[in-house]
């Protein structure tokens, strides 16, 4: 939103409940309502060239109540169906590289051209769940409404007000509360790109496709390195392999169930690190311009903004 501002639009923003993070941007104009409300929707498209669509829930935890398919898929689709009765010209739905089916060719490397993930019984909820918004918000293209789907990769960066999961795994690290680190990798990104590649999508991408915005793949030891340049805090000594971390997962989700706490690890978050795949954001390179800048920069300005608010 920052970036849309600064580059003279006009900005409407749909929460669900009073934000004060969003009370700090200057400019937005705010609209309660709820993706899972069709008709809530309508003012907040109304009038407007454009949606985004990053509303979402993420979970590595699977889904017992059902919310992370309600809000992804049927949250979405609603998004789209009242763009659509708004007269919007272009929607930017925002999915995850999670959406891909990671086995799905033999390459080595990750593109686009991979299928989606196609079942509910053979993969995580939330990759499901994502996948089939974008299949479904795509099939809407035949009506009316342009469609570029943008496929991010682990993000970080400075402006994590929540803090995200990873946001708070950098908070661990500096305050040495992380017991262990997990011997996985995955492709993290900063979210000043990302918010790069989504504004580039609206004016360059092409309807019906989807563009990969990741970085580079890297350990979270790697990770930890980085923070500890920034902190001075030496990370955690013990690196718990993968095979371990699964199959102790079991005994943490049933303690978290019981605690209400949520869990140091899941089942999910582990196969999610083991998935050894480059992630090529070439399209996105080629068609939109799309640039990265180094990761130890995005750790460096996460704590910056976290040392201005105290924590």
């Amino acid at each position: 939103m920052r970036l849309l501002i600064e580059k003279g639009h006009e900005v409407r923003a749909l929460v669900r409940t009073q934000s004060s993070t969003l009370s700090r941007i200057p400019g937005v104009t705010i609209v309660h309502g709820d993706v899972l409300d069709r008709d809530s929707l309508a003012s907040a498209c109304a009038g407007m060239d454009s949606v985004f669509h990053l509303a979402g829930k993420i979970s590595t935890f699977g889904d017992p109540d059902g919310s992370v398919l309600n809000t992804n898929v049927n949250g979405s689709l609603n998004v789209a169906h009242a763009a659509l009765s708004a007269g919007v010209r272009r929607m930017v739905q925002c999915s995850s590289v999670q959406a891909f089916n990671f086995s799905s060719q033999q390459h080595d490397v990750l593109n686009e051209e991979f299928s989606l993930v196609d079942s509910r019984k053979s993969a995580p909820a939330y990759d499901f769940s994502k996948a089939e918004s974008q299949r479904q918000v795509l099939s809407l293209i035949p009506k009316g409404l342009e469609v570029v789907v943008v496929n991010p990769t682990g993000v970080i960066g400075p402006n994590d007000f929540e803090p995200s999961r990873m946001g708070q795994v950098f908070l661990d690290l500096k305050s040495r509360s992380l017991p262990s680190l997990v011997n996985g990798s995955f492709d993290f990104v900063d979210v000043r790109d990302v918010a790069q590649g989504i504004w580039r999508s609206l004016e360059k991408g092409r309807s019906g496709q989807a563009y990969l915005l990741g970085n580079r793949t890297v350990s979270l030891v790697e990770i930890a390195q980085m923070a500890q340049e920034v902190t001075g805090v030496v990370p955690p000594r013990f690196t718990c392999p993968r095979w371990l971390a699964f199959g102790t997962a079991p005994f943490v989700e049933g303690l978290s169930r019981m605690t209400g706490s949520p869990p140091l690890y899941t089942r999910e978050a582990v196969a999610t690190l083991s998935r050894d795949k480059e992630i090529s954001s070439t399209k996105a390179q080629e068609e939109l311009g799309y640039s990265t800048r180094p990761l130890a920069e995005s750790v460096r300005d996460l704590y910056a903004s976290f040392e201005e608010r105290g924590l």
